[in-house]
């Protein structure tokens, strides 16, 4: 032990022994990281494919404008979020059946 006393041989040690759980805890989190990764490029394929399916026009009419809820047609607005307008009645006998009653 030239120039070596224990202190410093347990301080080599101790040294060598972080190094190698940092070198481990770096490989455990890229396979992780690899893994997660992999499963999100996954979901971006589908989701793509998915947006890029020729839409069925009954199917592009039901989505983008016409809902029907309890028997009455809504449309839904063009502002932001999920609101629904009631379309005005282009029946104007219903209108009057309504006022006889």
């Amino acid at each position: 032990m030239h120039g070596h006393n224990v202190f410093s041989l347990g301080l080599v040690r101790s040294l060598v022994t972080a190094l190698g759980l940092l070198v481990a805890f770096i490989l455990k989190f890229r396979d992780n990281m690899f893994h997660v990764l992999t499963g999100a490029r996954g979901a971006v394929a589908i989701f793509i494919y998915n947006a890029s399916k020729p839409k069925d026009l009954e199917f592009s009419l039901q989505q983008e404008k016409l809902r029907v809820i309890n028997g009455e047609v809504f449309e839904r607005s063009r502002g932001d979020g999920e609101e629904l307008e009631l379309l005005a009645k282009t029946n104007t006998d219903s209108e009057s059946e309504e006022e006889s009653l």
